[in-house]
């Protein structure tokens, strides 16, 4: 995340839901076989997801393109935190929802269970969400604030299963108060106004102030 520019650094919940996204789909492979390993499945029993999705491309994702990753924040944890120059720090809440299905209930249940397993494992062991999205990572640090489970009946012959791990997403410089342009008439434009001009000179005025003697 560049901060470039006379704007500074600014993350918008979208920001940290492509941050978690990037890290699950560099990761959820290789924990969703460990899953097998430990669970007693087969290894490659358990169908990898089609999509991992933000809530801002959910609307456009055929519903039976499942097993599927959903990813959601919701909005912070807390109040942010002002630091010094004017810079503030946030923890975003993000849930990442497992929705998938099997031949029955149990194993729909089962299922839920694993891909939340995988999910909460892969980030707590990658809390900086670093990917190729944000090869530098994109968090301070990421928490795990919870877990739930819940089947979702849509019919008499199908269930579908879901689960949800929900963290918090430590972010360092979400806005710097003191960034921005000031002038709109010269740089409040919608182009990129890039960054502040380097100092090309300095003046400095001197004035004379006479020395008393002390008595």
């Amino acid at each position: 995340m560049s901060d470039s520019n006379r704007y500074g650094r600014i993350i918008s919940n979208r920001t940290v839901e492509r941050a978690m996204k990037g890290c699950l789909e560099v990761w959820i492979d290789p924990y969703l076989g460990e899953i097998e390993r430990i669970e007693g499945y087969e290894p490659g029993q358990i169908k990898r997801p089609l999509g991992i999705v933000t809530s801002s491309e959910f609307g456009k994702w055929p519903e039976d393109q499942l097993p599927m990753l959903l990813i959601v924040s919701p909005g912070l944890t807390g109040a942010p935190v002002r630091r010094s120059e004017g810079k503030w720090d946030a923890t975003w809440s993000v849930g990442v929802s497992p929705i998938v299905s099997d031949v029955d209930d149990e194993g729909t249940r089962d299922l839920a269970g694993a891909y939340t397993t995988a999910v909460r494992a892969a980030i707590m062991q990658h809390q900086s969400l670093k990917s190729p999205v944000e090869p530098d990572g994109f968090g301070a640090g990421t928490v795990w604030i919870g877990e739930t489970y819940a089947d979702i009946p849509i019919g008499q012959t199908r269930t579908l299963g879901s689960g949800v791990a929900m963290f918090g997403v430590q972010v360092q410089t979400a806005v710097i108060e003191q960034a921005g342009p000031r002038n709109f008439e010269t740089e409040g434009t919608p182009e990129d106004p890039g960054p502040w001009p380097d100092v090309q000179s300095v003046e400095v005025r001197t004035r004379p102030v006479p020395i008393t003697e002390a008595p």
